[in-house]
């Protein structure tokens, strides 16, 4: 029952923005979208991080952390996206996106729901693999 919960907070988080929000934005940059998107990538990790954080904390059978050579592939790719929106956004290339309310909720949606498939998928480099790890929160990252 557990792995519903996330989802049906997505769905319900993007039913509240569709009736609460009047206006979206019709048109913006390319760099825009891709830095508000990365943005909303990456507070829904860390959001999820947080709960995880509390969660573990407040368990009585609470683990140090290990230190191991991983990184989370979503904060990875939340940070590429981030970088990459950034770069579109001040050398102003990539044109302009057009999206309706229903164009906005839907790719909020996928984005969010691609996040959700990916969290607890690890990225090695010794040796360099991706592979799940469910408790991935308790790796601190060493190079």
């Amino acid at each position: 029952m557990g792995k519903f919960i996330e989802p049906g907070l997505i769905g319900l988080a993007l039913f509240s923005a569709g009736i609460s929000v009047d206006t979206w934005p019709e048109s913006l940059s390319t760099g825009h979208t891709v830095l508000i998107f990365s943005v909303v990538f990456l507070a829904h990790t860390l959001l999820r991080d947080l709960v995880l954080l509390y969660q573990q904390k407040t368990r009585e059978n609470f683990t140090a952390p290990k230190v191991a050579q991983v990184f989370c592939v979503e904060s990875g790719i939340g940070m590429i996206l981030v970088a990459f929106g950034i770069i579109l956004f001040l050398s102003n290339i990539g044109g302009v996106l057009i999206l309706t309310k229903a164009g906005w909720l839907f790719s909020l949606l996928f984005l969010m729901l691609i996040n959700y498939g990916l969290k607890d998928l690890v990225f090695g480099w010794n040796p360099w693999r991706i592979y799940r790890d469910p408790n991935h929160l308790n790796i601190i990252p060493r190079l």
